[in-house]
């Protein structure tokens, strides 16, 4: 490369590091996937000439950037390794300059990644590397942000007594410190755990309460709505419905007379999902509809694929599997027109559960393998033994024993390598069952006692009908 060209190379990277304020804009307003790309190739350019040239301040900021944005838009299994690239670039860099607060601040969010990707034990050693810091530079909120870290860890993992031991720790301290901001995020938090790890509605309750109380009592209004949507958004998943809908509701009149159409399209489809829990399907087809007709005048197309495959669950639900396909063939071709590969995967896994409920394993068979190549390289790997476990369900209906226990032998593995207790547990009561039809009693008996030793510890529901099987 000449000088001359060498310049203009020079000179078209600075000018991508001077203009990525636009750049970031774009990512944020386009709902072109293929936009995304392009620029967030352009930011990848900027980040390799930053690292190269010693412009920290600017890797840094593009890399926070990718992480808070990119992702969010682009869940491409190579957006998520340019993220990490830039983290750990980022990272680097932090420490050669000595600044431990950035290098703890960039290892949480490197714990929090990876703990969405599902791999808990290096996000537990990013937390932990991130307390020791935090308490070396005594910075408090840091440490109770690092307690708070490493609870949701043990808490994904299925270790309740070092969750509940971090939580309090955590509370503890921020109480001690009068920082009544991070003591309302915990017990939010606090609320989070004893709802989905325990089961204990009454105290989950309480604490979000408390939470909410904390939060508004130090003024930070701003936080409650996002509080009432989250505190509705874990009581569905928990299957307190009935109580989810009314935080919902209570929330959607604020929304709409802010003018929010975006939040009100989500709340919408929320509410649309927990009518159809509650088998009220006339009034959860009205809420998804009502969500699609926003997020069309928005143009917000990942949303409106996502809610028209939330009406072929409707369909599902009532046995109209015929109108479900339409439904998800539908969302199908809206994620594929705009590369929205997670979507894609859900629908075409959607498919494939629709023709096993058909009686048609070979044609389930076609669209789970789709799904699994797509999960595979979206990096999700909860999600990847997911679909193997149904891709096990479909061999075993046309009488490949051999491979469906392979497939269940590799969702075993995965749940056992990202710490997924519960997952770990089911993969094992799958592969007893498939034994037991085998005749292989000994060894359906062996799976099923590991099976239930892990329920049990774990305190799951499921604890009961493994006890079933095993009197039987």
């Amino acid at each position: 490369m000449s000088e001359q060209e060498d310049w203009g190379a020079l000179a078209h990277d600075m000018h991508l590091l001077n203009l990525h304020d636009i750049t970031f804009n774009t990512i944020l307003h386009s709902d072109s996937y293929a936009d995304i790309e392009n620029e967030l190739a352009n930011i990848m350019t900027a980040a390799e000439w930053a690292w190269r040239n010693g412009f920290n301040d600017q890797l840094l900021d593009l890399a926070t950037f990718l992480l808070q944005h990119g992702g969010g838009y682009l869940y491409k299994r190579a957006t998520i390794q340019d993220a990490m690239q830039f983290l750990t670039w980022a990272i680097d860099a932090s420490r050669a300059e000595g600044k431990d607060l950035l290098v703890a601040t960039h290892l949480m969010t490197m714990g929090e990644m990876l703990g969405n990707l599902g791999n808990r034990s290096r996000s537990i050693e990013c937390h932990e590397e991130a307390l020791a810091i935090a308490r070396k530079l005594d910075d408090q909120k840091l440490e109770i942000r690092s307690l708070a870290g490493l609870a949701g860890d043990y808490t994904d993992s299925g270790n309740s007594l070092r969750a509940h031991d971090y939580y309090q720790k955590a509370l503890a301290l921020a109480q001690s410190i009068s920082d009544k901001g991070e003591e309302g995020l915990v017990l939010f938090s606090l609320g989070n755990f004893y709802l989905r790890q325990l089961g204990d509605a009454t105290k989950a309750l309480n604490y979000f309460q408390q939470a909410i109380e904390v939060l508004r009592s130090a003024g930070e209004l701003h936080w409650e709505k996002g509080f009432l949507t989250g505190v509705a958004a874990a009581l569905m998943e928990s299957g307190y419905v009935r109580e989810a809908i009314k935080f919902y509701e209570q929330a959607l009149p604020d929304v709409q007379a802010a003018g929010d159409r975006h939040l009100e399209a989500q709340l919408l489809d929320q509410l649309g999902s927990g009518y159809r829990r509650l088998e009220n399907t006339q009034k959860a087809m009205e809420l998804y509809r009502k969500a699609v007709e926003i997020d069309s005048e928005l143009g917000n197309r990942h949303r409106v694929a996502s809610h028209i495959g939330n009406i072929g669950n409707v369909w599902a639900f009532l046995g109209e599997v015929q109108l479900a396909i339409d439904c998800f063939n539908q969302s199908l071709e809206i994620s594929r027109e705009i590369g929205d590969v997670p979507e894609e995967a859900i629908r075409l896994s959607n498919l494939g559960n629709s023709y096993l409920r058909l009686e048609q394993p070979r044609q389930a068979i076609e669209y789970l393998e789709q799904a699994l190549a797509l999960e595979r390289g979206i990096g999700n790997r909860q999600l990847e033994a997911l679909v193997l476990t149904n891709l096990a369900t479909a061999h075993s209906a046309i009488g490949d024993a051999n491979r469906s226990i392979s497939y269940l032998e590799q969702a075993l593995g995965i749940t056992v390598d990202i710490g997924d207790k519960r997952g770990e547990g089911i993969a094992l009561f799958n592969m007893g069952t498939e034994f037991h039809r085998m005749h292989d009693l000994s060894k359906a008996r062996l799976l099923f006692k590991k099976a239930l030793q892990i329920f049990e510890t774990i305190e799951d529901p499921l604890t009961t009908k493994v006890r079933r099987w095993l009197e039987s």
